[in-house]
């Protein structure tokens, strides 16, 4: 399929941005049905406001994920019984 950039509207601050063919191709790689709704700056901040500014810490996992990390940990540690 043939893509072409497309000038899509922000929905939370009403600029105009592109939606690149390669972003296209992209989104269609992974199964994504819908085009993104904000801009590049708005989803950054969105992205911020809701996993905090970078620090990957517990917020951004699940509670399957960091139960794993305290379970192989304690049995790492050669001081547990």
């Amino acid at each position: 399929m043939c893509f072409q950039d497309k000038s899509l509207q922000c929905s939370d601050c009403g600029a105009t941005f592109t939606f690149s063919a390669e972003e296209q191709e992209f989104f269609q790689s992974k199964g994504f049905t819908n085009e993104p709704k904000r801009c590049p700056s708005c989803h950054t901040a969105r992205k911020t406001k809701r996993y905090g500014d970078g620090d990957y810490s517990y917020r951004s996992r699940s509670w399957q994920q960091m139960f794993r990390l305290n379970f192989y940990q304690v049995l790492d540690d050669p001081n547990s019984n």
